[in-house]
């Protein structure tokens, strides 16, 4: 499930991180730290990892041409969202 990028910071005080690798030991540890303290934080990773409080965006971050298809979907649409509210 993807997280819904329209709310995020909107209950945590607009602190929002992002932890690409999330889901290895470094950015697990860094990522319950910032939950404890209160943050929102979105998890990039190829496996989730179970962590409350995190959610998740399964991607491979070794994968460039994937991710740069990704990336020109996800702007297509914030292009949309904006021609349509305006």
């Amino acid at each position: 499930m993807e997280p819904d990028l329209q709310a995020l910071g909107s209950d945590r005080g607009g602190r929002v991180a992002v932890i690409a690798g999330g889901g290895g030991v470094v950015g697990a540890s860094l990522a319950r730290t910032l939950v404890r303290k209160g943050w929102e934080v979105i998890g990039l990773a190829r496996k989730r990892v179970d962590i409350p409080g995190v959610r998740w965006v399964g991607v491979d971050l070794i994968d460039a041409q994937h991710l740069c298809d990704d990336f020109a979907h996800v702007h297509s649409a914030a292009q949309d969202a904006d021609t349509s509210e305006g």
